[in-house]
């Protein structure tokens, strides 16, 4: 299975449809189904944000592993500028596991 690492809260905010786009410098010839690894570090200015768009973010999020599925449908822009497209978010059982760069092989 693919996976791609996201910093929290932007992997609970993609797992529970509050956000359909992810924003890279890079691209990918990947279509299809994805594992939301969320990495280890916070981002506050997402905490921020989500309180500004009046999303009730959970007390604590889980972090250093999988915490669901989406499906990357497409990726459109220019280079440095890509909007990934995912779609059917799923939330799954907390899964322990590392991240990385790029996109990740992890066993099914």
């Amino acid at each position: 299975m693919k996976a791609l690492t996201i910093r929290q809260p932007w992997a609970w905010l993609i797992i529970h449809g509050y956000k359909t786009a992810e924003y890279r410098s890079w691209r990918t010839s990947y279509r299809g189904p994805l594992a939301i690894l969320a990495g280890l570090a916070l981002d506050e200015a997402g905490i921020d944000e989500a309180g500004l768009l009046g999303i009730t973010l959970p007390d604590e999020v889980d972090t250093g592993g999988v915490i669901g599925y989406v499906e990357l449908t497409d990726i459109t822009g220019q280079p440095g500028d890509y909007t990934w497209h995912l779609r059917n978010p799923q939330p799954s059982p907390f899964r322990p596991m590392r991240g990385g760069l790029g996109i990740l092989t992890i066993p099914d």
